[in-house]
C-alpha cells in the first residue's frame, strides 16, 4: 500500500521521497510528514519502536500505518497512549475493528483501504463476468494460502459436474512440474494485460487462506473489481471484505472444509449475476482508486 500512498500524493501535487529501511518504509513529504509502515516479525516491532521514537523526536508531524499483524504484538503493550500526547499524529489502518481500539484510547485512526492501479481497474468496471463454472486463482499455489483445499474443493465440483474447470495463475513455491489434474490448468505467474485476460474470464475466485496475517488480499481486490464472487476462509480481514449488512460478495467459508466451499460455489453460479452486482458494489464503495485518492487527500490537509 505505501507504494499507491505515494503515488496518491504525487498525483496531488506533493513532494515525496520513499525510502525503504529493513521492515520498515518510510515516505517524507514536503510538510515533513513522515509513514511509518509497521513490520510483521516480532524484531521488526522492536524496530517500529525504536523508529517510532525517532520519529516523534524529529518529525513535527507523523502518520502512523499499522499493519495487522503488528498491531496484534503492539497492543500489548502501552503504545497507543504514546498518540495522546501528540497532537499531529494520525493512525492509518485496515480494519475498522482497529480503528475502534485507537478511538476507544482517544485516539483518531483512519481506516484507508489497499487499491489497485487505475489500468486494471478501468479494465474491471468495464467488463460484465458472466456465470460459468469455473474456480479462479491468483497467486502463489501454497499451503499456507489453502491451496491444497481449493484442489479438494474443485475435485468434489468436478467429480458431480465434469464442466467444472480450474485455473490457476501464479508461480508455485514449488520448483517440481505442477501435477497434472483433469480440469485443473497451472497458468504460472501473469501481469499486465495477461492478468487482464485472466480475470476477464470470470467463474468464482477461491481463497481458503489459513494465513493467519491475512489482511486485505489484492487478488480479492482485483476480483471484486471485475465482478467476480469470492469464496474465502474467515481469516482476518478477509469476511469484512466480502460480507456486510444485507449484501454478500460471496461467501465466507467459516468451516473450512473443502465439500461446504464446493456446494457454496453451486449456490454462487446459480445465482451467479446477484454475487456478481454486489462483488462489484464492494469495490467502488470500499476499494475503487477515487476512494483510495480522496481518503489520502483529507488526511494530507488534515495534516496541513
Amino acid at each position: 500500500m505505501r507504494t499507491r500512498f505515494s503515488e496518491a500524493l504525487v498525483s496531488q501535487g506533493h513532494a515525496v521521497e520513499n525510502e525503504p529501511r529493513s521492515s520498515v518504509r518510510w515516505v517524507f513529504g514536503e510538510h515533513d510528514a513522515m509513514v511509518l509502515i509497521s513490520g510483521q516479525s516480532s524484531l521488526g516491532t522492536v524496530y517500529d519502536l525504536v523508529a517510532a521514537t525517532f520519529g516523534f523526536l524529529v518529525f513535527r508531524r507523523v502518520v502512523f500505518y499499522i499493519h495487522n499483524a503488528s498491531w496484534k504484538r503492539l497492543r500489548r503493550i502501552p503504545f497507543p497512549g504514546v498518540f495522546k500526547n501528540w497532537g499531529r499524529v494520525r493512525v492509518l489502518v485496515l480494519r475498522p475493528a482497529i480503528a475502534g481500539s485507537f478511538a476507544q484510547a482517544g485516539i483518531k485512526a483512519v481506516v484507508l483501504n489497499n487499491s489497485i492501479d487505475r489500468e486494471l481497474e478501468a479494465c474491471g468496471l468495464s467488463h460484465i463476468s458472466e456465470p460459468r463454472k469455473r474456480l479462479l486463482w491468483m497467486g502463489r499455489p501454497d499451503a499456507a494460502k489453502g491451496f491444497p483445499k481449493a484442489l479438494e474443493a474443485f475435485g468434489i465440483l468436478r467429480g458431480g459436474d465434469p464442466e467444472w474447470v480450474f485455473d490457476v495463475y501464479g508461480q508455485s513455491a514449488d520448483v517440481a512440474p505442477a501435477p497434472r489434474i483433469d480440469g485443473v490448468v497451472f497458468h504460472g505467474f501473469v501481469s499486465g494485460k495477461q492478468k487482464e485476460l485472466a480475470l476477464q474470464g470470470g467463474g468464482i475466485f477461491i481463497l481458503p487462506s489459513q494465513y493467519k496475517n491475512e489482511t486485505q488480499p489484492l487478488s480479492i481486490i482485483e476480483a471484486l473489481a471485475f465482478g467476480i464472487p469470492i469464496l474465502a476462509s474467515d481469516v482476518g480481514g478477509i469476511p469484512e471484505m466480502i460480507e456486510g449488512d444485507g449484501w454478500s460478495a460471496g461467501h465466507v467459508i467459516h468451516s473450512g472444509a473443502p465439500i461446504d466451499y464446493a456446494n457454496a460455489a453451486i449456490e454462487v453460479v446459480g445465482r451467479y449475476r446477484k454475487y456478481s452486482e454486489a462483488a462489484r458494489k464492494v469495490y467502488l464503495e470500499s476499494y475503487g482508486t477515487k476512494v483510495f485518492e480522496e481518503s489520502v487527500r483529507d488526511l494530507a490537509l488534515d495534516l496541513v
